[in-house]
């Protein structure tokens, strides 16, 4: 009877450890929202040089990207950040793969039931002498996949986000008079 618990009892443990390692399986991915991790994992931003004052190019960078039909969730000028909400590019009415590789190369899932295609922008700012300015521009996109792994992919972007939004926001940094 002794050895019957002891069973039991290493069955047990075995059970709690098994359930364990599949919870740290269903661990969040790394967060994107940090441009250094976006940086390091999403691809290769590109960067643009200003010669103007950083509040005018800061406002100005604002303004072109909600010119180019994005939202700006956040902006800091202390951390030289400013990121914008996830825009929709593809929904399940549309083909998503002709949407999306657009953008980058989705990646390969047998058969998958994707919801959602998305992308956004993070703009981090460097500040030099001289009233120089640097910007750096970084797309994320992402797809929600339904059917087998119900959860967010990411990928790299191919740099036509980047391209567009930074086309968006020379143009309004430029237009800007500075007395």
């Amino acid at each position: 009877m002794k050895t019957f618990a002891q069973l039991l009892l290493a069955m047990a443990f075995f059970l709690c450890c098994a359930v364990a390692s599949a919870q740290e399986g269903d661990a969040p991915q790394p967060s994107t929202d940090n441009p250094q991790v976006a940086a390091d994992t999403m691809g290769t931003a590109l960067e643009y040089e200003f010669t103007k004052d950083f509040d005018v190019v800061f406002k100005a960078v604002k303004q072109g990207l909600e010119k180019a039909g994005y939202e700006v969730a956040y902006s800091s000028k202390k951390r030289l950040l400013i990121e914008t909400a996830y825009k929709k590019f593809a929904t399940e009415d549309d083909d998503f793969y002709e949407v999306m590789s657009v953008y980058g190369d989705v990646p390969y899932i047998r058969s998958p039931g994707w919801t959602i295609g998305r992308g956004k922008i993070n703009v981090t700012f460097e500040q030099f002498e001289g009233n120089r300015v640097a910007v750096r521009v970084l797309a994320v996109l992402s797809g929600y996949e339904k059917r087998f792994t119900n959860q967010w992919h990411y990928w790299k972007s191919n740099g036509k986000l980047e391209e567009e939004a930074l086309a968006a926001i020379v143009e309004a940094v430029e237009a800007v008079k500075e007395p």
